[in-house]
């Protein structure tokens, strides 16, 4: 029967329930707290290595011919390289095997610690210094024409704008596969802190072995917190420069402690389960008293009446259905006994079957749609810890455009040397290679006085041809309306007739923005869309007035994030200005994050997914069990019932056709053989055939003393 099957279905629901929606027993710091950290870490570790690639690969090219055009006296030649790369501490020009000095600049290079295994490529190795970090030693040879010389320069492995939140307790560390700390950039952890020093050793081991993740402590009393329950989270990613010989063999590991407040009960889940077991018990009940019951006390009477046992009362209902077709029937009785018919008073009052089965079906969705909104719908309180994590991580994205920016000042810097030598051809070349190696670039081109192009590497430039502002140098935005926003870093040449200018590609701002979650922008001053991480129209305006104040609010300090309400819901807002720099800061830049709540990784999040699955799976049921039972018994017994009802009204020639095989089919043949003795004589009442398919037989049932009681009507197969 369809009600037991919906019974069932509902238990084994609740049981389900009770187990999906189960939250573990022990607090654990949530994935939106751990998420931000391990692409903050993954991110500073793929920066210091493009930082040393750079520095390395830009080194190489300027004392590799043909776009060298350095002085050819060592001396001057590396005071030229010192004043063009000042990030360089130390250089030494070496010859020979015993690495003989011919001229040395700035602070003393360390020789003994040069790379010896490639005589003919680049290399780097790091060196730590007690109290002073990792100073990375730089071996690049200089070409066919200085056979056997080598540039030895060294340079800090560090970045002075990490970003990092005290009240994380936040640290970045620099280590060794062993988990030695070489460099600390925030408070160091102590030496012999049992919960974090085994953390950082297997980070370590697991960044040296090229993964990146996180590992997660076990929780703790932290008693500067006044007792608060806080779990050590350790970040870790390998420090790889792939681009050159030589192996670094040091990791990123970035240290937080996260506070637990969290405490979800864990009888939660059986509170649904018992509701759901009550609604399908009392739906069961419902059907069953409705449906199940007064239609097989009306089989029962129709079947005797069908025998030819017309000594017997048709018992009536309160089901306005079966009351319908027992009224039909009980006509029959009475016509056949040769007795006046009762008046048929047809009445709508009572209980419809259809309306049981919707009053149960809607009980069951009510239950769903209770669910779905008290759990599947409801957001969840953020974790302090995940929009300081979240501030954090902005704050480095904001930093890693700036930085972008600001190395296409110094490439056009290391161009204007070359103006100054009078070296034409040497400037054309080191600009195409610039173009082609650089992928921040759209174009690189020259420009006269008045702006015209002269010779352009790369895309077409997008910049109009008119005069620069007449600063030396500086970086700009062109236009405030178009089909693209035009970012161009340029720079005056010596000889004041000309300038270099580069393009910058807004497509790779956009993908330094695609290293947070969720939806990242940068707006001008205009508020006017600069780039976005998703599809945008350049230029369009920042609506939403929860991140215009965001942005506001970023204007006037450093950094923040904190829970709004946006036009994508309750999210947490982030927004950094861009500066550090006079040329960045001149752009008037704000990078604004943003990020809703329940796309979060939160365990209320996943509860709320969990939660509307359960609910989706209960409306499902309920859909079924309505379906179900308005095929298989609702609409059969209430066209038998509109049949009887013609029977009545002294329609004898239309058949009454049973529709299947079952309850309400055995009354609608039953129906059917009354019809068929009104037309034809009682005597069809129990020798009758059927209006379709293979003769019915009567089967006498014997009581006892062996008299009739009534007979059963049984399809031949």
């Amino acid at each position: 029967m369809p009600s037991s099957v919906g019974l069932a279905l509902s238990l084994l629901l609740a049981v389900f329930c009770a187990f999906y929606l189960q939250q573990p027993a022990t607090p654990a710091v949530a994935e939106a707290v751990v998420e931000p950290q391990e692409r903050f870490t993954a991110s500073m570790a793929r920066t210091l290595a493009a930082s040393v690639a750079k520095e390395v690969t830009n080194l190489r090219a300027a004392v590799t011919p043909p776009a060298a055009g350095l002085a050819q006296n060592p001396d001057d030649l590396l005071g030229e390289l010192g004043a063009i790369y000042p990030r360089w501490r130390g250089m030494a020009l070496v010859e020979g095997a015993g690495e003989r000095i011919i001229a040395a600049r700035g602070e003393p290079v360390p020789l003994d610690e040069l790379d010896r295994t490639s005589s003919h490529t680049a290399t780097v190795r790091p060196l730590s210094l007690a109290g002073h970090g990792v100073l990375l030693v730089a071996t690049i040879p200089l070409g066919a024409d200085h056979e056997g010389r080598h540039l030895v320069a060294c340079i800090d492995l560090s970045s002075s704008e990490i970003p990092l939140d005290e009240r994380l307790g936040q640290s970045v560390l620099l280590v060794t596969a062993t988990g030695a700390a070489v460099d600390t950039y925030g408070p160091a952890p102590e030496t012999g802190d049992q919960a974090l020093s085994p953390l950082i050793r297997a980070a370590a081991a697991e960044a040296a072995a090229g993964r990146t993740g996180s590992e997660v402590g076990s929780p703790y009393a932290d008693g500067a917190a006044h007792g608060a329950t806080v779990v050590p989270v350790v970040a870790y990613a390998p420090l790889a420069v792939t681009e050159m010989s030589g192996t670094l063999g040091l990791s990123v590991v970035s240290v937080s402690r996260a506070s637990i407040d969290r405490e979800e009960s864990q009888w939660y889940p059986l509170v649904p389960s018992g509701a759901l077991i009550v609604v399908a018990v009392l739906g069961f009940v419902l059907v069953r008293a409705a449906l199940v019951k007064p239609v097989r006390r009306l089989r029962a009477d129709t079947i005797a009446v069908a025998s030819g046992v017309l000594d017997r009362t048709i018992r009536t209902s309160r089901v306005v259905e079966v009351r319908r077709i027992a009224a039909a029937i009980e006509h029959c009785r009475a016509r056949l006994r040769g007795e006046a018919a009762r008046p048929n008073r047809r009445s709508a009052l009572g209980l419809s079957i259809r309306h049981a089965v919707i009053l149960s079906t809607v009980a069951l969705f009510a239950w769903s749609a209770l669910l779905a909104t008290t759990v599947g719908l409801s957001l969840p309180a953020v974790p302090e810890a995940a929009v300081r994590q979240r501030a954090v991580e902005v704050s480095w994205i904001a930093d890693s455009v700036r930085r972008s920016l600001d190395e296409g000042m110094s490439d056009l810097k290391v161009l204007g040397r070359f103006s100054a030598r009078n070296q034409e051809p040497e400037l054309r070349t080191s600009m195409e290679r610039l173009a082609g190696r650089e992928i921040r670039y759209r174009s690189v081109y020259l420009v006269d006085q008045e702006g015209r192009f002269i010779v352009h590497f790369g895309r077409q430039p997008l910049r109009a041809e008119e005069r620069l502002p007449v600063d030396e140098e500086g970086l700009r935005q062109a236009n405030t309306s178009g089909r693209l926003p035009v970012i161009f870093a340029y720079r005056s040449l010596a000889d004041g007739q000309r300038a270099v200018v580069a393009e910058f590609d807004v497509e790779h701002i956009s993908g330094l923005l695609r290293q947070s979650a969720g939806r990242t922008r940068i707006v001008d001053s205009g508020l006017r869309t600069i780039a976005d991480t998703q599809g945008y129209l350049a230029f369009q305006e920042l609506s939403d007035d929860s991140l215009r104040r965001s942005v506001g609010e970023a204007r006037t300090r450093i950094s923040g994030a904190s829970v709004m309400d946006s036009s994508a819901g309750p999210s947490v807002v982030a927004s950094v200005a861009i500066g550090g720099s006079s040329a960045a800061t001149a752009l008037g830049w704000v990078v604004v994050a943003e990020q809703p709540v329940a796309e979060l990784n939160l365990p209320e999040n996943e509860l709320r997914r969990r939660a509307l699955v359960v609910a989706l799976l209960g409306a499902v049921i309920a859909l079924l069990h309505c379906v179900w039972q308005e095929l298989m018994f609702v609409r059969p017994l209430r066209r038998t019932a509109a049949a009887g009802e013609r029977l009545v009204d002294g329609d004898i020639k239309s058949v009454i056709y049973p529709v299947r095989q079952d309850h309400v089919g055995t009354i609608t043949s039953c129906l059917e053989i009354c019809r068929q003795a009104l037309a034809d004589g009682t005597h069809r009442l129990g020798d009758v055939r059927r209006p379709r398919g293979k003769p019915a037989e009567i089967r006498p049932r014997r009581s006892a003393a062996g008299s009739p009681k009534h007979a059963l009507i049984r399809r031949e197969s």
